[in-house]
């Protein structure tokens, strides 16, 4: 990316979605948005059209100092990891973590072009239980059932929670009181500490993985919304988890 905005942006900056690359998420209908030109790039099945789309982005503010939700920067970690392993992301998925976690089934994952680069954006498909085997690995701090530790000691307390002002609870943008750590959504902690150090994955149509280190519980939903972002729905979705973590709280030792 030598010679884009994204030229000495550090990766912890991306993983926090604190780049200052512009990015507009929404998928409007004008066809000016950078997600829709995503949309097209994708689409287009033209090798190196996802990271040229990215190289062409104008700075918009310096990085770390405002939080902007890009689809964008999911593909560019994942092509990081790529230049950083040798390995297609896939394989290395497959190699580090769907085979320790035990998952019960292969996963899919959506190429840019025939024999391209998978678009780590989106675009995984897998059974409902291996996304919960994907928490339930997250939970216990990457270290799979085998006892092989395939995250550093520390990384999910760090990955799931706030680290910065512009990621902090109620900042991200109006109307959210979410937080954001390195890639997951940190849920706000409620009344009662339901959901204190709580964090979750959310996915268009209503995808989650929710993670309770305090709680130990993790929760899988897959939806079929009829929209990408659905306010409505997800409030019935976070009122169900929260009914659930409730009823599942261990009793207080006697």
């Amino acid at each position: 990316m030598r010679g884009s905005a994204y030229e000495g942006v550090t990766i912890r900056n991306l993983l926090r979605m604190c780049s200052g690359v512009a990015w507009r998420e929404e998928n409007d209908a004008d066809g000016r948005s950078e997600d829709y030109r995503l949309g097209k790039a994708m689409v287009s099945r033209r090798p190196g059209s996802v990271l040229g789309l990215l190289c062409k982005l104008p700075r918009a503010h310096p990085q770390g100092v405002v939080f902007n939700y890009s689809t964008g920067e999911s593909c560019l970690i994942g092509a990081l990891v790529v230049a950083a392993t040798g390995w297609p992301l896939a394989d290395y998925c497959a190699e580090k973590i769907w085979g320790p976690a035990g998952m019960e089934a292969d996963g899919y994952w959506q190429l840019e072009s025939e024999g391209g680069m998978e678009l780590a954006g989106f675009g995984v498909s897998a059974r409902l239980r291996d996304f919960g085997r994907f928490g339930q690995l997250v939970l216990e701090d990457g270290e799979a059932f085998s006892g092989r530790r395939v995250l550093p000691p520390g990384w999910r307390d760090l990955a799931g929670q706030t680290d910065s002002a512009p990621t902090g609870f109620g900042r991200l943008m109006p109307g959210s009181p979410a937080g954001y750590g390195y890639h997951w959504w940190a849920v706000p902690p409620l009344q009662g500490g339901v959901n204190n150090g709580a964090f979750a994955a959310n996915g268009a149509f209503g995808q989650f993985i929710y993670v309770n280190p305090t709680e130990q519980v993790v929760i899988a939903l897959q939806s079929a919304w009829r929209q990408p972002r659905d306010s409505d729905a997800a409030v019935e979705n976070i009122a169900m988890i929260r009914a659930a973590v409730s009823a599942l709280r261990r009793e207080p030792a006697s």
